[in-house]
């Protein structure tokens, strides 16, 4: 009789943990539009996501992956997204996200590139790639999804952090001086970050750490006379009513980081992770094309009716794109991840014959 007790009992507790691992992972289901399809009445997981942005892109990548991973799982992921500063200024959101203070966290790789040395390779490498169609392939699905891999490996992973996706932009040169020459770069003090201020202070440019949002008050005191911003983001953070010049073409695609803590990422179903991956990946890709499109194209008619619009001379080009390739040799020898990036970008570049 005793023995018949104990069997009833496992059954019901095997019973009961399939019902509470189906509300919360969904066994057998393998994929997110599974999870879509059977929402739940309350979330599982409350997450809180900490932007280094506070412009319109906010509304439209950070806020919109947070609303997109309520939708994609059924309503077991409920985030909220800040934006800069809310909760933690730029420089200590990976931090917060290593530690468990929050879940999730976007900003630019330069910002943790010093706990994370790979992150000044996802921060954006200048002229490294002709379209952002490239960059993308590089950095989502080239050779079967290979950089992510390695990025978390050798990068992210040993910090508690899982790398989801990096988010592409153009980045274009300001200031308040008018130059036709990579060397009259030469003493401006500029708000380049990462490889692209190593590459203007080959030209002897004077690199000055302050964010966006920052900057319309750094130029006006004089503290810096110029930096890098995507056109939208330059006429949004008002650059514009306090520059004179605005350069095309890119020095390069620029891109946000979107990373989570990795025990946290460890913890969900892989469906759960399939959910997040594809929220990040799909509004990721959708956002260049609405940032240029929407906001960047606008910008830049707005801009060349304000501001003086100019284009280097191809030459002048050719001299930026050689000195970002220096830039690009000496960040690889910041850890064994960045050598081996650095290697794959040359192999990408001579596969698609715009490196030789």
């Amino acid at each position: 009789m005793k023995n018949i007790f104990s069997v009833v009992f496992l059954i019901l507790m095997i019973l009961l943990m399939a019902q509470i691992n189906t509300y919360a992972a969904e066994p057998g289901k393998d994929s997110w539009q599974y999870l879509a399809a059977h929402p739940v009445e309350k979330p599982i997981y409350n997450w809180r996501l900490q932007s280094s942005v506070a412009s319109i892109a906010f509304d439209i990548w950070h806020k919109a992956f947070a609303e997109d991973l309520a939708k994609k799982t059924g309503g077991r992921i409920l985030c909220t997204a800040y934006k800069a500063g809310a909760l933690f200024a730029p420089s200590q959101i990976i931090h917060a996200v290593k530690d468990g203070a929050i879940q999730l966290g976007a900003d630019f790789g330069p910002y943790h590139a010093g706990l994370i040395p790979i992150a000044n390779f996802l921060g954006g490498l200048p002229f490294a790639f002709e379209t952002p169609e490239q960059y993308n392939e590089f950095w989502w699905d080239w050779r079967g999804k290979l950089l992510p891999r390695i990025i978390n490996e050798m990068g992210y992973h040993p910090k508690n952090v899982h790398y989801l996706g990096a988010i592409a932009m153009n980045n274009c040169m300001y200031g308040n001086f008018k130059i036709n020459k990579a060397e009259g770069l030469k003493g401006k003090k500029l708000a380049f970050l990462g490889l692209w201020a190593d590459m203007a202070m080959q030209f002897g440019a004077v690199s000055v750490n302050i964010p966006a949002a920052e900057r319309y008050e750094a130029m006006q005191r004089g503290t810096i006379d110029g930096g890098a911003l995507p056109a939208f983001s330059f006429v949004q953070y008002k650059a514009i009513e306090v520059s004179k010049y605005f350069y095309l073409p890119p020095f390069g695609n620029g891109s946000s980081q979107v990373y989570i803590n990795h025990s946290v990422w460890k913890g969900l179903s892989p469906p759960l992770q399939d959910a997040v991956y594809w929220s990040c990946r799909e509004l990721g890709f959708s956002y260049y094309k609405q940032y240029k499109e929407n906001l960047d194209d606008p910008a830049l008619e707005e801009i060349q009716k304000k501001i003086h619009l100019l284009t280097f001379p191809e030459a002048e080009v050719q001299k930026l794109r050689s000195a970002a390739m220096k830039s690009w040799n000496k960040a690889a020898v910041k850890s064994e991840g960045c050598q081996r990036v650095y290697d794959l970008l040359l192999e990408y570049g001579r596969e698609k014959k715009y490196l030789k």
